[in-house]
């Protein structure tokens, strides 16, 4: 009883239209982690500059 009940809320909340694979879906998720990546690899990039500067 209790595991019927899980398995038809899990299975309902997997259903939701946010979670379903579709073009705009994976585009958008593709760009979010560019952006990430990006600002990622710039604050790598600062930190680094800013790390030779101490070696005086």
């Amino acid at each position: 009883m209790l595991r019927g009940c899980l398995l038809e809320s899990a299975s309902a909340a997997a259903q939701r239209p946010e979670y379903a694979y579709e073009r705009v879906n994976a585009a958008a998720y593709r760009v979010e982690l560019m952006f990430s990546a990006l600002a990622f690899s710039l604050c790598a990039v600062i930190s680094t500059e800013f790390t030779d500067k101490d070696k005086c």
